[in-house]
């Protein structure tokens, strides 16, 4: 376990996926003008009592662990328990380091697997929702909603074990 090399990776990808969210507001709010009127309705979510504390509280517990990983990625000591100084030690190992060839590699093929899966299932949610409000009524259309909205409703971690399992049993791993 070499955790101070993983909280600096973890660190550059939490700016990159930060410019990228920062990128993607700013061509939204160009085109978010002709919503607002519809938003300001008396339905809005925002007027609810205890929607203020909630949404925080959420927040905090989102980016708490994060904030925490990234002030320890500039942590001198190897160990999480002790504060050896401020340093960009596992900065530098991460670009220049002897394993800085292999995180690259890594980087580049999370980013190609990431681009390919996202266009996929970008083309195969499209096809889908156009097909199931396009398509009429037919006798398979509320399991069909059902399967489509499964992965919203179905947490992660049960599809990784589910997936796990499966791989297993067909001797993948």
């Amino acid at each position: 376990g070499n955790w101070p090399f993983g909280a600096a990776a973890s660190m550059i990808l939490l700016t990159l996926v930060l410019i990228v969210l920062m990128v993607y507001a700013r061509q939204q709010s160009r085109t978010e003008s002709k919503y607002i009127e519809m938003a300001q309705s008396s339905s809005e979510i925002r007027r609810f009592p205890g929607f203020l504390p909630i949404t925080i509280l959420c927040l905090v517990l989102l980016y708490a662990p994060l904030v925490i990983v990234m002030i320890y990625s500039f942590n001198d000591s190897r160990s999480i328990t002790l504060w050896g100084g401020f340093s960009l030690r596992w900065y530098e190992d991460v670009f220049f380091g002897l394993e800085a060839a292999k995180f690259k590699i890594a980087a580049w093929n999370s980013l190609s697997i990431a681009s390919m899966a996202a266009i996929t299932s970008t083309v195969l949610a499209t096809s889908a929702a156009v097909g199931m409000i396009r398509g009429g009524s037919f006798r398979g259309k509320p399991a069909s909603f059902a399967l489509i909205s499964l992965p919203l409703m179905v947490p992660e971690i049960v599809t990784a074990v589910a997936t796990l399992i499966f791989f297993s049993t067909i001797g993948f791993t």
